[in-house]
């Protein structure tokens, strides 16, 4: 836990800022959303008012929200509502956020469709209102999370839509892959579903069960993408200072498929709940800057945001247009009580 005076809830103290006119928001600590400004000036205000707008639809106001008895989310570890994801080389920032903390899943599922369902495509809306269809009535954990990220100077958001452990999700997910299913002794199972209303496709998020190095270029190769599980297997061994010949070293995985609108694949990820793949934070912290440093990455906000704070997952994407990138995310503590 970060002391509460002189420090983000994501790391050491933030440098000073000059802009007075950021706004607060909900669940995010002020030195925290300062140190995101000082790191990423153009950024900073648009995320801001971004989850300004999305705190509001759930009901939430900006005071008295960052303290541990206000973090009561399932979206990170720490209860928090805010996850901060990092994607290197580049070191673009995205934000996903569950807007309603104390809601149920059928409150968020409303309120983060009413965020984005008039900017879905005809086709995103009828996968919406199918996943709609599996969650009534069904248990589910959460129902939905939104997205947050700036391209061209503006906010764009992305809808996460649960799918129940008990949906019959099997039929509809070839249709979208356009490949029978495979690996059908791993326990893949469809978890989530992303539609980003500026791509207009779909994303479809998996759990599985161990995976070997080999069976990476399988599950490319059924999305359509080239045989390039090499290159994952490449950024696991760089990470955990493993080689890694049969299987790959963690015990809590999965991946996704993203495809545009037309459904041709866009990228495929490989994900790992953080501490599985690389141990407490301390040490995944230190092994993401070690190799950031060896390859150029930009890490200057992830390294003032990072030491101290919850690693929830890292993965490793790549990109139908020959790209291949690493990724990282973060979940702020909340403040100390006094």
């Amino acid at each position: 836990m970060t002391p509460a005076h002189g420090h983000t809830g994501l790391g050491p103290a933030a440098p000073p800022w000059p802009e007075p006119g950021l706004p607060a928001v909900p669940f995010l600590r002020r030195d925290t959303l300062l140190t995101l400004a000082a790191h990423a000036p153009a950024q900073a205000p648009l995320l801001a008012r971004g989850l300004l707008e999305d705190f509001a639809r759930g009901g939430h106001q900006p005071r008295g929200s960052t303290t541990a008895a206000a973090f009561a989310s399932r979206l990170t570890p720490t209860g928090a509502p805010i996850e901060v994801a990092f994607v290197w080389p580049e070191g673009d920032v995205r934000l996903s956020i569950d807007p309603c903390p104390l809601g149920t899943p059928e409150q968020r599922l409303r309120t983060c469709a009413d965020a984005v369902e008039a900017a879905l495509a005809p086709e995103q809306r009828a996968v919406l209102q199918r996943i709609a269809g599996w969650q009534a009535g069904a248990p589910c954990r959460y129902g939905a999370w939104l997205g947050l990220r700036v391209r061209g100077g503006a906010v764009r958001r992305k809808l996460y839509l649960e799918v129940p452990a008990d949906a019959e999700w099997r039929e509809w997910e070839a249709s979208v892959v356009g490949r029978p299913a495979v690996l059908p002794n791993r326990g893949v199972r469809a978890t989530m579903v992303g539609l980003d209303p500026e791509r207009g496709g779909v994303e479809v998020y998996y759990r599985t069960g161990p995976l070997y190095a080999a069976e990476l270029d399988t599950l490319l190769r059924r999305q359509g993408l080239p045989a390039r599980g090499s290159e994952v297997v490449r950024d696991i061994e760089a990470l955990t200072q493993r080689t890694v010949r049969f299987e790959l070293p963690t015990h809590d995985s999965g991946f996704s498929q993203a495809f545009d609108a037309g459904g041709r694949p866009l990228a495929f990820t490989w994900y790992s709940i953080a501490d599985a793949l690389l141990g407490p934070d301390a040490r995944a912290r230190e092994r993401l800057l070690s190799v950031g440093r060896a390859r150029g990455w930009a890490q200057g906000l992830y390294a003032a945001l990072s030491e101290g704070t919850c690693h929830t997952l890292v993965g490793a994407v790549l990109g139908a247009d020959g790209s291949s990138r690493v990724t990282a995310t973060l979940a702020p503590a909340p403040e100390e009580a006094p």
